[in-house]
This record gives C-alpha cells, structure tokens and sequence, in this order.
C-alpha cells in the first residue's frame, strides 16, 4: 500500500466535511450533484436536530429562521474537533456565546438560558467517582460541591419554563444545578443565604463549621440553620466528601 494513501484519504474526508459544512457547498470530485446533495441534506438534518435535542429551550424561543441562521452560521464558520455526543453542543454553545454580536437579533437572555441547558447536559454526564457525603460526615470530613453540581448566578429565571412569545423572567436568580443520586439534574433556586453557603464550599472543601464561618462571618444565621441545609444536600448528593486538598469541580463558563 502507498505510505501516502492514509494521508490523502484523510484528506479527502476533510474535504468532503467542509464541503457539507457550507450551505451551498458543490459536490467534491468524483461524486455527482445529487449523491452529494442527498448526503448534505442527510448531514445537516442529523447535525441539527442534535443541537435541538441540546438546547430545546432555547431552539423553542426563537423563530426557526433564527435558529437555523445559527445552525448555518456555525456549520460554516464554527470548529468542532470532537464529534462526540457532548461536543457539539459545547462547540456550538461557545460558538454562539463568542460571535452574539454578529449573528441576527437575539433576545438578551439567550446567553444565559443556552449557558443552563449547556451546564444541564454536561452534569448529566459528567463523571462522579468521589464519594458523597451523608449527614454523619458533616463535622468530621471536609466537603465540598460535588462533581456533578454547580452554584451558578444568571440574571434571568432561566430553570422557569415559559411558553412563547413569553420570555424569562429578568431577576436574578442563583441556582444550584445538580445531578441528583438518581441521574436526573435539577435547578434549585437559592436564597441568598443559601447560595452565600453553597458558594463557601464550591471551589474549597470545608466542614460544616467552616463553611458557615466564613459564609456568615457576622453570625446572620445559626449553624444549626447550615447543618439543616447540608444535611438536605447530602441527601440530595450535592456534596461529596474530600480532602482539603482535594481538586475542586472542573470551572464551566459563566454566562455573559
């Protein structure tokens, strides 16, 4: 076998993807006009209805045209390395974040509701193979923010279904985004004081003690108080027990 037909066939699957990547792409060498146009309409289909099965809220906000300016835009102009089933979505996510100026008219919540669903999909399957923590480990093992949770501030109630032409509520809104022990994932919204004690323990493992030490530094609320709210946690599979140590749950983008 020629030590160059790897290379040249590689290249020639290259070609082939920009190729159906662009909306009015012809048809490469030695593949007639209709052969080509089926598999790009095939190609595009699938592509698409994998970003609406990603971002459904989002895709149901905004009018079809819109959304498929940006599918289009994306396919065209965007990167993704990793065809896998999460990164599309997160390409498409950071795609869309980064060029929001430049594509059609969008609604100023959008960023933050493709951010929700976005973190929606990664913490459902995101890995977790560090133990949780149940309410006995409250004083005796440091804890923190699981794996699978994140304390996130958006300045719309994005977690709130609204039917359109309804749009979120613009308020702001702390929510605890977890995956709950039995693999659904949840939006909990937070008071202030419990995303202050949430906040205490997402990038830093501490005892229930600590924790609300340093989240109520002038004693606003008992630690009684905290200890209910983490046991709740636990249960929940919030938290997870670790080390001081310990690396803290992988950072996701804040919504712009």
């Amino acid at each position: 076998m020629d030590s160059k037909t790897p290379t040249e066939y590689s290249a020639r699957l290259r070609e082939i993807a920009g190729r159906l990547r662009q909306l009015e792409g012809s048809a490469p060498p030695g593949m007639t006009a209709d052969i080509f146009t089926l598999y790009r309409e095939m190609f595009r289909a699938s592509f698409a209805a994998s970003l609406v099965d990603a971002f459904p809220e989002s895709c149901r906000h905004l009018s079809p045209e819109i959304w498929e300016a940006l599918v289009d835009n994306f396919l065209a102009g965007g990167e993704c390395p990793n065809p896998s089933f999460h990164a599309v979505p997160d390409a498409f996510f950071r795609f869309v974040i980064q060029h929001f100026a430049d594509d059609p008219p969008l609604p100023d919540y959008l960023p933050a509701l493709l951010h929700w669903e976005w973190l929606t999909l990664t913490l459902a399957i995101a890995p977790n193979d560090i133990e949780e923590c149940c309410a006995a480990d409250l004083e005796q093992l440091p804890m923190q923010l699981a794996n699978t949770a994140r304390l996130q501030h958006y300045p719309f109630a994005v977690h709130l279904a609204v039917e359109p032409p309804q749009t979120p509520s613009q308020r702001d809104c702390y929510l605890l985004v977890y995956r709950h022990r039995d693999g659904a994932v949840f939006s909990r919204e937070l008071e202030l004081p419990e995303a202050r004690l949430a906040a205490a323990l997402a990038n830093t493992a501490r005892t229930a003690t600590d924790a609300h030490a340093l989240a109520f530094p002038a004693g606003e609320y008992a630690v009684a108080w905290a200890r209910k709210r983490l046991q709740e946690w636990c249960a929940a599979g919030i938290l997870q027990t670790t080390t001081p140590n310990s690396c803290p749950p992988p950072a996701s983008p804040s919504p712009p």
